[in-house]
């Protein structure tokens, strides 16, 4: 399951145990095993946000939660989310727009751009070949990239 753009309806009960776990429990993670969790409060004598190790919320506490309940069975395979693999991201900018046709981006839900790479490959650009994935995109949402930089 991709976790890079989520939709919950307000009545989701994973929504909801996620907010029960983050303001009315001990916030000792449940999807730690039981000698961790015992170790952990060893050290520390009681949980708090700042205690707990990096990454130990974000997905792991999603597909905690959401695993719980059939929701799991509404996400949408991964390429409506990352319809052009991070192979194909040389061609986010190539002015010939129809070598990314093959892999029918057009009709998927979102295009991931992999944040890091991007930023490495598009720092302090502030144009981008005309007629570029990029391109396109940036001028239907009227971003200018020299008024915007990366």
């Amino acid at each position: 399951m991709a976790n890079g753009v989520l939709a919950f309806p307000t009545e989701s009960p994973a929504l909801e145990e996620m907010y029960r776990f983050a303001f009315e429990s001990d916030l000792v993670p449940p999807w730690w095993p039981e000698d961790q969790r015992k170790a952990y409060l060893q050290v520390f004598g009681k949980s708090t946000f700042w205690s707990l190790p990096l990454f130990s919320l974000g997905p792991p506490m999603l597909f905690h939660f959401i695993y719980q309940t059939d929701e799991f069975k509404k996400a949408v395979p991964r390429n409506e989310l990352y319809s052009i693999p991070p192979r194909f991201r040389s061609l986010w900018n190539d002015p010939d727009i129809s070598k990314l046709e093959f892999l029918e981006w057009q009709d998927k839900m979102s295009i991931h751009f992999y944040g890091s790479w991007f930023r490495r490959m598009f720092a302090g650009v502030q144009s981008f070949n005309s007629g570029s994935l990029l391109d396109q995109l940036l001028r239907k949402h009227r971003i200018d990239p020299s008024e915007n930089p990366i």
